[in-house]
C-alpha cells in the first residue's frame, strides 16, 4: 500500500504556516511539537498510494488542519467545540451527516470530527474551482484518509503537549476592556483558524482587488485606509465557519471568561450610515441617525483617530459596533456637512421603495389563492399572470426581455423582496399546485437549488425547506437511494450555510 514518495521542502509544514492559523501569528512552546506532527501526517500521506489521486496541497492542508484540530482539543481552546455546540443548538446533532454514538466524546478527538474536517477541506476545494458538485462525506476514500490521521492522533493524545500561551490569549479577560484587542481575536476566528472556512478570507481577497484595481482617484489616493476599513467591517458583517454565521457569535461559544462571552453575545453591528454630531465632549460623541431620528447613539471618542474634524464639520460617516456600552468607529470615519435637501430625498425614496415590496407581495397573495409562490410553463404564461398584478403595466415591461425564452419559471414573493422570477427550476419542486414537478429532474438536480446552481433569495430557500417542497434532493450512498436521501434532508439548512454563505451575511 506504501510507495516511497519525495518529501521535499516545498511540500513541508514551516513556522509560518503553523502561526498564520492563530490570533496575532501568537507563537508558543509548542509549536515544535505540532509542526512536528502536522508534517509526520503529512509525509504518511504522501508516501500511501491510495491516496494519490489527491493533489500534495490537499494531503498538506488535511495535515495542518488535523495537526490545528489536535491542538484545539488538546489545549481546550474551544474552536471545535464552539462549532459543534452551535451545530448542536440549532439541529439537535453534533455533527452535520454524521450520527455519533456512545463511543463520540465530547471532551476528547473522534474519527467523525477528523471525517468532516477532511470532507470539507476537499468539498471546498471543488467550490474553489468553481464546480458545483457535492461530495459524499461517507465516500471511502475520506473515511480512509481520516482513519489514518485518526491513528496517528490517537497515540499522541496522552502525551501532547497543551498551548498554554494560546490557551490563556484566547480566554484572556483583558478582551473585556479593549475593542481593538477583542476584534483581533475574532477577526482571528473570522478568517484565520483552522475551521474558518473558504467564504471569509475569499470574500475580504476579492473586495482587496476591486479596490485595488479601482480607476478612481479617490480610491487610489486612499488604499491602505479604505482597504484597512473593508477588512474590519468583514470581520462583523460576512458570516464564518462552514455554519455561515457570525464571528461574534462563534467566539462567543469558545471563550469562557463572563464578561468577554456576554460583550461577544450582545454585540451589535450597524454598517455604514450618515449621522448627525449633536454634542460631543473629551470622552462622548452624540450622534442623531440622519435618515432614522429616533436613533440616538454615544460613540467612544477615543475610538477616532482625531477630534479636529468636529470644529468644521456636523455629520460622521462610519461604521459602528456595540462593545461593553458604548459604540466603537469601527474602520475609517469620513466628516462632512449635513444636506438637509438630498438626505430628505434619499429617504422618500427608501420608503417609496419598502412600501412597494409590500404592496407588490400583498398583491400576489390576494390573486395567487393565498401562496407566496407560483410556477408557469414559459414567458407566456407569466406575462398572463403578471398582467393580472399589474393591469396598468405594458406587456413588455412585465418581465426582463432576456426571459422571453425561458420556460419552468417560478415565482415567489415576500415583504422584503417584491417579486423574484427564477427559470428552470419548476420542475424541481413539489407543490400540490405544481404541475411542472418532474420526479426525475428533481431526483437529478433539486440539490444544486441548496448548493447554488440558482441564484435564491435566502427566503425562498428558507420557504422551500419549511414547506418541504424539495423532498427529492438527494446524493448518491452506496447505502442506497432512501438512505441517500435522508443524508440530504436531514441536512437541508447546513447545506445551504456551507454552499452559499453569503446569504447569511448582515
Amino acid at each position: 500500500m506504501k510507495i516511497k514518495g519525495k518529501f521535499t521542502p516545498q511540500t513541508k509544514i514551516y513556522q509560518k504556516d503553523w502561526v498564520a492559523l492563530h490570533p496575532l501569528s501568537l507563537q508558543s512552546s509548542t509549536d515544535f511539537y505540532y509542526i512536528q506532527l502536522s508534517n509526520r501526517i503529512l509525509k504518511l500521506l504522501e508516501e500511501n498510494i491510495a491516496v494519490n489521486e489527491f493533489s500534495s496541497s490537499l494531503k498538506r492542508q488535511f495535515a495542518i488542519v488535523a495537526a490545528a484540530y489536535f491542538e484545539d482539543v488538546i489545549s481546550n481552546i474551544g474552536v471545535w467545540k464552539g462549532f459543534r455546540q452551535i451545530h448542536f443548538d440549532k439541529y439537535g446533532r453534533y455533527l452535520p451527516f454524521l450520527e455519533t454514538t456512545d463511543d463520540y466524546y465530547l471532551d476528547e478527538i473522534n474519527p467523525e470530527d477528523i471525517q468532516f474536517l477532511i470532507w470539507s477541506i476537499l468539498q471546498f476545494d471543488v467550490i474553489e474551482n468553481e464546480e458545483l458538485r457535492f461530495l459524499n462525506i461517507e465516500n471511502p476514500i475520506i473515511s480512509y484518509v481520516s482513519l489514518i490521521i485518526y491513528e496517528i492522533l490517537d497515540k499522541e493524545y496522552e502525551s501532547a503537549p497543551e498551548n498554554e500561551a494560546f490557551y490563556n490569549a484566547v480566554h484572556s479577560p483583558r478582551l473585556a476592556s479593549d475593542f481593538y484587542l477583542f476584534r483581533e481575536f475574532v477577526k482571528w476566528i473570522h478568517s484565520k483558524s483552522y475551521l474558518s472556512g473558504l467564504y471569509p478570507e475569499k470574500l475580504i481577497n476579492s473586495q482587496k482587488e476591486k479596490l485595488k484595481n479601482s480607476t478612481d482617484d479617490y480610491f487610489k489616493k486612499n488604499y491602505n485606509a479604505i482597504n484597512y476599513a473593508i477588512s474590519n467591517s468583514m470581520i462583523f458583517t460576512s458570516p464564518c465557519s462552514p455554519l455561515a454565521i457570525s464571528s461574534t457569535e462563534w467566539f462567543a461559544e469558545i471563550t469562557t471568561d463572563i464578561k468577554v462571552k456576554e460583550i461577544a453575545k450582545s454585540l451589535e453591528y450597524k454598517k455604514t450610515a450618515n449621522y448627525l454630531i449633536v454634542d460631543f465632549d473629551e470622552d462622548v460623541i452624540k450622534v442623531k441617525q440622519i435618515d432614522d431620528q429616533s436613533v440616538m447613539l454615544d460613540l467612544d471618542a477615543n475610538s477616532l483617530e482625531s477630534k479636529e474634524p468636529f470644529k468644521t464639520s456636523n455629520t460622521v460617516t462610519c461604521e459602528l459596533a456595540y462593545f461593553d456600552r458604548k459604540w466603537q468607529v469601527n474602520g475609517m470615519a469620513a466628516f462632512g456637512l449635513v444636506d438637509d435637501k438630498n438626505n430628505l430625498k434619499q429617504d422618500n425614496l427608501k420608503q417609496n421603495e419598502i412600501e412597494s415590496k409590500i404592496h407588490t407581495y400583498q398583491t400576489t397573495l390576494t390573486k395567487n389563492n393565498g401562496s407566496p409562490i407560483a410556477f408557469f410553463k414559459n414567458a407566456k404564461e407569466l406575462a398572463t399572470f403578471l398582467l393580472k398584478l399589474f393591469p396598468d403595466s405594458p406587456r413588455d415591461q412585465l418581465y426582463p426581455k432576456d426571459m422571453k425564452n425561458d420556460e419552468n419559471i417560478v415565482v415567489f414573493t415576500h415583504p422584503t423582496l417584491g417579486l423574484v422570477m427564477l427559470p428552470d427550476m419548476a420542475t424541481l419542486i413539489k407543490s400540490k399546485n405544481n404541475s411542472l414537478y418532474n420526479n426525475r429532474d428533481a431526483s437529478d438536480h433539486a440539490i444544486s437549488i441548496l448548493c447554488g446552481a440558482y441564484v435564491c433569495p435566502r427566503v425562498l430557500l428558507e420557504y422551500l425547506i419549511t414547506n418541504n417542497l424539495i423532498p427529492d434532493a438527494y446524493i448518491n450512498s452506496l447505502k442506497g437511494t432512501e438512505y441517500g436521501r435522508k443524508l440530504v434532508q436531514k441536512n437541508l439548512d447546513f447545506i445551504i450555510r456551507f454552499f452559499q454563505p453569503e446569504l447569511y451575511s448582515l
